[in-house]
């Protein structure tokens, strides 16, 4: 009985050691742990990019669609490793969003019209290989320039 007391009073009145403040101090540390690097930041541009409305780019562009936003996001979840550096996030004239990055000698861009829908294309300036797919299901033409750039 004092035990189920002492647990009731340490979440309701804060007299215990382990206050609300410890607990988002925990929560936190532990959230920015797990939580890749590149998530918040592109995931707050998405989000902006979201807020963009119809003529957006002064030429009657549509709109960023949400299932594209969406799905871009999946496939970063799918495919970024822990080095790698976050891409650029920009909206296209077609209601998608493109993830480019630019380094390593490699150029990578991957342009999301909706889900399984759109296109990846990327170059090796080191080697000269190019590579323009179609995006769908599978992802591993990702891998290589993924790694490349995660060096």
């Amino acid at each position: 009985m004092f035990r189920d007391n002492a647990a009731r009073n340490a979440t309701t009145d804060g007299s215990s050691d382990f206050s609300q403040s410890a607990f988002a101090k925990f929560r936190e540390a532990h959230s920015a742990a797990v939580q890749p690097k590149w998530q918040a930041s592109v995931l707050a541009k998405v989000t902006e990019l979201l807020n963009l409305r119809q003529g957006w780019d002064g030429y009657n562009a549509p709109a960023l669609k949400h299932d594209a936003a969406m799905f871009a996001m999946v496939i970063l979840q799918n495919v970024m490793k822990q080095s790698t550096p976050e891409p650029s996030v920009v909206p296209s004239s077609t209601g998608g969003v493109q993830l480019e990055w630019h380094l390593n000698r490699i150029d990578l861009e991957i342009h999301v019209l909706a889900p399984y829908q759109g296109e990846i294309w990327w170059t090796d300036h080191a080697t000269g290989a190019e590579s323009t797919v179609s995006l769908g299901k599978d992802l591993s033409v990702l891998d290589e320039p993924i790694k490349r750039m995660s060096l």
